[in-house]
């Protein structure tokens, strides 16, 4: 019963449906469009229509539009570097003298510092500058990184053979500070040179 019910509903809908669809368009063509519709029937004139902006482009961000960043990572990292070196170098230097430094005397311990320091700073710094460039996206080579930072280790070893035949405390102070930033900035400089030759 219930199915010969739904079966007898089903087909008055499908019957009754396209008949009243086909009286609403029928009365739709006979009656006059409403004040609405001849509103968005409404053409604009062309010299009133709105035109879409260009779209916004971005600047590139290569890493050639922002040689300072790379530069500054490079520095960074390099002092980074040159911090960790001159840490190990002095651990060396101390561990040769013992409390009254009689073993070596403390010249051989700050000879020991000071050699120790321009072996371990070498590849350390060119480590920092290296992985510095990197971060900021340069294409520099690590073998020029070396070699700036060896020309830059030279000079400061050659500064420092000065102030140790030279009684100026002031001048070897200052090396203290010279001498890595010889070394970084050596290494800053050709990774620089390798990066803008790639």
């Amino acid at each position: 019963m219930l199915r010969a019910l739904l079966v007898l509903m089903t087909l008055t809908l499908f019957f009754t449906a396209p008949r009243a669809h086909a009286q609403e368009s029928a009365q739709g063509l006979s009656q006059p469009p409403s004040a609405e519709a001849r509103v968005n029937r409404l053409e604009v004139p062309r010299e009133l229509e709105l035109e879409e902006p260009p779209p916004v482009q971005l600047a590139p961000t290569s890493p050639r539009s922002r040689p300072g960043l790379r530069v500054l990572a490079e520095l960074g990292f390099g002092v980074v570097g040159a911090a960790l070196s001159f840490s190990i170098s002095r651990f060396m230097g101390n561990a040769l003298c013992d409390d009254d430094c009689s073993v070596v005397g403390e010249l051989g311990s700050e000879i020991v510092s000071t050699l120790s320091y321009f072996i371990v700073s070498l590849p350390l710094v060119v480590a920092g500058v290296t992985l510095g460039g990197r971060l900021g996206r340069g294409k520099g080579s690590a073998g020029a990184a070396f070699i700036g930072t060896l020309i830059g280790t030279l000079a400061g070893a050659g500064l420092s053979i000065v102030a140790a035949l030279g009684d100026s405390q002031a001048f070897r102070r200052a090396l203290f500070f010279v001498v890595p930033f010889l070394q970084i900035g050596g290494g800053v400089v050709g990774y620089e040179i390798s990066h803008a030759s790639n």
